[in-house]
């Protein structure tokens, strides 16, 4: 667990996800939205502790964390247009210590997210 939310301490810099909302909590985050095209992930949110979450389409926007396909179709005009910002995030860089602390302080709970 602590490779994935280290993972998630370094996405928090960039974007929210699930396993980040562990990591807002921990930087002192005042108030979680969370957007979501998934229920279930919703629901787990929710469990975590983000305090609003909202459905919304798959065609609005879709935010990638993790590796999954060697080589992926951008549609960059669409991204034009709408201004969205395109950052690239390998797993984790320089977060191990600073997650590790915030673990020895108990700012994150791992404990949910083990099943």
């Amino acid at each position: 667990m602590c490779e994935s939310l280290s993972v998630g301490v370094h996405t928090y810099r960039h974007v929210i996800r699930l396993v980040t909302i562990l990591a807002a909590q921990a930087f002192g985050a005042p108030r979680i939205v969370i957007v979501e095209v998934d229920d279930s992930r919703l629901s787990v949110a929710k469990q975590l502790g983000a305090n609003e979450i909202i459905k919304v389409s798959i065609n609005l926007q879709v935010r990638l964390v993790g590796m999954d396909y060697h080589e992926m179709i951008v549609p960059l005009t669409p991204a034009t247009v709408g201004e969205v910002d395109v950052v690239g995030i390998f797993r984790y860089k320089n977060t191990w210590s600073l997650y590790l602390e915030f673990l020895r302080r108990g700012k994150i709970d791992g404990k949910p997210l083990i099943s």
